[in-house]
């Protein structure tokens, strides 16, 4: 039985190595020796994946030529599955410097994908969690990015301090909203508006908050800032019993202020909780 269930589970991750490698190769957009690249780098995290608890502890480490310190080997994964490989957050403009807004920049895996993909660009990320921001803030130092301005700060439809959920081997779990703290840990956070911020023209905004997606898109619709918002990728996180994050509400500010938008299914856990990928473009 133990054997049936060990071989299970190696086919599984094997099935899921042959899936992302095969996305890396079929992405027209990378030339081959990108493709090499980034296969080499997926392959040694694999590799430091396996390898981390059992004979190393990985805190940092290198990849496509970023230095990078992590909160645990199991979330920089996640991370680099989710930003790198399947490029959740990828858009193309026209020009070399867009404007890109990243509110829940976590550890900075979003930041680095975009410096990777336009290292003109200019970033304004946004993290509320105090340990996570020390972490943002030594991954882009270490690595010299300019044009990139961090807030220590939470995002709603008000101005005031917060009580945070904050779990440490998971900080992608981290959350404003109590009925999503899973366990976690309560500290103080101070959390803002983001209308508070945008002063101009904005070319991409990543929103990924935990359930707080309503609130920051209420804030920016009265206060008329999603004028200035060309491009819209966010998460969009569903629990039937928090209804202050209702999909219909994300969906008609979009509508509303003239966006048009196509969302994926990415999740449904064994609780009803849901998370959405939705990418918004003005029409």
């Amino acid at each position: 039985m133990l054997n049936k269930i060990f071989m299970k589970n190696i086919f599984k991750k094997v099935t899921l190595i042959i899936k992302d490698v095969l996305i890396i190769l079929a992405n027209e957009r990378l030339t081959f020796a990108n493709k090499v690249n980034l296969l080499f780098n997926y392959i040694k995290v694999r590799i430091l994946l396996f390898l981390d608890g059992r004979i190393i502890n990985v805190k940092k480490l290198r990849f496509l030529g970023f230095t990078v310190d992590i909160v645990s080997m199991n979330e920089f994964f996640i991370l680099v599955q989710e930003i790198f490989i399947r490029e959740v957050y990828y858009f193309n403009f026209n020009i070399d410097n867009p404007v890109i807004f990243d509110a829940g920049s976590n550890i900075g895996m979003s930041v680095l994908y975009f410096k990777y993909l336009y290292p003109n660009s200019f970033i304004y990320a946004f993290e509320p969690s105090p340990k996570t921001f020390e972490i943002l803030q030594y991954n882009t130092s270490e690595n010299n990015l300019k044009n990139v301005e961090l807030f220590n700060v939470g995002l709603s439809d008000i101005k005031s301090n917060a009580d945070f959920f904050v779990k440490e081997s998971m900080s992608l779990a981290n959350t404003l909203v109590v009925e999503e703290r899973r366990e976690g840990e309560m500290i103080e956070v101070r959390v803002d508006c983001l209308s508070h911020y945008i002063e101009s023209e904005i070319d991409i905004l990543k929103l990924d908050v935990q359930l707080s997606e309503y609130k920051v898109l209420h804030d920016l619709d009265i206060s008329g800032k999603l004028n200035f918002i060309n491009t819209i990728h966010m998460e969009i996180h569903y629990l039937p019993e928090y209804k202050d994050n209702e999909m219909s509400s994300i969906l008609s500010i979009l509508e509303k202020n003239n966006f048009i938008y196509h969302m994926e299914l990415n999740e449904i856990k064994s609780d009803n909780f849901a998370t959405y990928t939705l990418k918004a473009f003005k029409k």
